[in-house]
């Protein structure tokens, strides 16, 4: 197996195109030696229109290119041999233009990619044959950082270095076993600190200071750099009796800090409790824990556009990034994405401390919301808010066969809020599952009519007509509560209950006739309820629109109270159908249902 410094001499080699010195490294007085000047010429013609002799289409956007320096590539000689034009669909345009940057220069920083974008550059390099690119970004790629090399690459690259940086996210999330491990307390002084200093370790501050001492009491650092290594350190998150016995003893015992300090430190303390309720967990605070605002209720931001526009603040663009210039507290944010009730919107939502390190919070480019919004989510603190890839699909319930993605230019509101958290999880997909939020949650229904009785809200349609219910925004449930008429106390209905999470979904099709579709529309099944099935994620592929059939009940009556009950899955959108009425006294021709959120 290749070595870590092996694989990453081999990634370096990408500069070899820049960096190819002449033999001997000199040049008589003879020769004219214009190769780097040449070189940045051939760089000004980077996706330049002047003397552009092939475009790549990208539906409506263009990039231009030159066959002499396209050529130089055996595999784009032949795909540009009588061609000036050339179609690009399904080709990523920012991995292509990066593919186009290391031809003109010779060269691409591969630390300066995402795993994402890197990964489409590679898979570029490969549809290409450009072996030489190839394999460097094969190489950089299989350096999975994991328990055995986290701490011994970090050593060994920059802190702020692309490296550095996934490293610091790998110690974040795994900071207990990290700091159990002998080799952490190996690292230098500058690798330590930045340890001590992120935001969001996910430990107590206790164990923050014990591996603090660890440190300071078995390496031979000078004093300057042990009062670095303390600095780090949040003694205002310390619990009062632990400041004044375990932090007093050892600062005495190594003579760091006197008793006015840590006197000052206890205020800090107290000052911080006043702020914020008792938190101390080191991802929720800063090192000026007095400045972070903890939010009661919601609260409209005040907040300065840096990209994007909010209400009638900045200039339109797809992406909104906002800057709250203070650090808050939140748990939740109210977000509106535009007026229209009858459209659905995709987005992706992510905070950040710095402006530059970002974490996404929600990603909901794969599901369909509604134009209001209630986000819940672990308490953390931030500053930034980034709004991307917005898209709304206007009239979403009545247009199913065609539904047309508008990009949005502006977002009409956002409010934060820290609120007591109940009942959160958190998802890889950053989706919620909350009681309270559930509840509080605004839906649109699908019907007929209605009418109320004995305070109960029945929707109500035709037999083998669903009546469909579209939440907000997707949910982790387990349970569908329902309500069916019991004015007859021998009168019982039939119906089927159904749930999907895929945003293009036929709403209103029917799964109850002969030929029940239970989660393609095409796949025929003579038993009912068919199979339960894990729910679909949405593909670049040929769109399978998908239900899910969680309660069948077309062969056994039920009446009054229903709870319908499965495995935990995501739900965008369930419909309940009526099939049948059972002995009835009167000729009943509609199916009625309160649905109980």
């Amino acid at each position: 197996m290749m070595s870590y410094l092996a694989k990453r001499a081999r990634i370096e080699s990408v500069d070899d195109h820049k960096n190819g010195a002449a033999v001997g490294g000199q040049h008589s007085a003879a020769t004219v030696d214009h190769k780097e000047q040449l070189l940045l010429h051939i760089h000004e013609l980077y996706l330049r229109k002047d003397f552009a002799d092939i475009e790549f289409i990208f539906g409506p956007d263009t990039v231009y290119g030159h066959k002499c320096i396209l050529a130089v590539n055996s595999k784009w000689r032949h795909l540009l041999s009588d061609e000036s034009r050339v179609d690009m669909e399904d080709t990523p345009i920012v991995a292509f233009k990066e593919l186009l940057r290391y031809l003109y220069t010779g060269q691409l920083d591969l630390e300066d990619y995402e795993p994402d974008m890197l990964s489409e550059i590679r898979q570029l390099a490969e549809r290409f044959d450009m072996d030489e690119l190839l394999r460097p970004i094969e190489d950089r790629e299989s350096l999975t950082i994991d328990m055995n090399n986290c701490v011994q690459i970090f050593g060994e690259n920059e802190v702020d270095s692309q490296l550095g940086r996934q490293c610091l996210a790998f110690i974040a999330h795994n900071t207990q076993d990290i700091f159990y491990a002998d080799d952490f307390y190996e690292l230098d002084v500058d690798h330590i600190v930045a340890v001590f200093n992120s935001n969001d370790l996910n430990v107590t501050e206790q164990l923050v200071f014990e591996a603090a001492k660890r440190y300071i009491s078995g390496s031979g650092a000078r004093d300057v750099d042990k009062r670095r290594v303390l600095s780090a350190v949040r003694f205002s998150l310390l619990p009062y009796d632990y400041i004044w016995t375990t932090v007093r003893r050892f600062f005495e015992e190594k003579k760091l800090m006197s008793f006015d300090e840590l006197s000052a430190m206890s205020a800090a303390k107290a000052k911080l409790t006043d702020h914020k309720p008792e938190v101390r967990n080191r991802a929720h605070c800063l090192t000026s824990g007095a400045d972070v605002v903890a939010l009661r209720g919601k609260y409209e931001l005040s907040t300065r556009v840096l990209r994007g526009k909010i209400g009638d603040l900045g200039e339109e663009a797809n992406t909104l990034e906002l800057d709250l210039g203070l650090y808050y507290l939140v748990n939740g944010f109210g977000v509106w994405m535009g007026s229209s009730t009858k459209a659905r919107f995709a987005f992706k939502m992510e905070t950040s401390l710095d402006g530059r390190l970002w974490q996404t919070l929600y990603d909901f480019t794969k599901y369909h919301t509604s134009n209001k919004l209630e986000l819940t989510f672990d308490p953390l603190v931030l500053r930034y808010i980034r709004v991307s890839e917005m898209t709304s699909y206007a009239d979403w319930a009545e247009n199913r066969k065609e539904l047309v993605a508008k990009p949005i230019r502006r977002l009409m509101n956002i409010v934060g809020a820290y609120q007591e958290p109940t009942g959160v999880v958190r998802l890889r997909e950053h989706l919620l599952s909350s009681k309270y939020l559930f509840q509080d949650m605004a839906c649109d229904f699908i019907y007929k009519s209605w009418y109320k009785k004995n305070n109960k809200n029945f929707y109500v349609c035709a037999f083998n007509d669903p009546i469909v219910c579209i939440l907000s925004q997707p949910v982790w449930m387990d349970t569908i509560s329902l309500s069916l008429p019991d004015d007859e106390e021998e009168r019982e209905y039939n119906f089927l209950v159904e749930i999907s999470a895929d945003p293009e979904v036929q709403l209103t099709a029917s799964s109850t006739s002969n030929k029940t579709s239970n989660n393609t529309g095409s796949r025929e099944s003579s038993r009912r309820g068919g199979d339960k099935v894990a729910p679909l994620r949405p593909t670049t592929a040929k769109r399978v629109t998908h239900w899910l059939t969680v309660g069948d009940f077309r062969d056994e009556g039920r009446k009054g109270d229903v709870e319908v009950t499965f495995e935990p899955t995501i739900v965008n959108v369930f419909r309940i159908t009526g099939t049948n009425v059972q002995n009835s006294k009167d000729k009943i021709k509609q199916f009625a249902v309160e649905i109980r959120l």
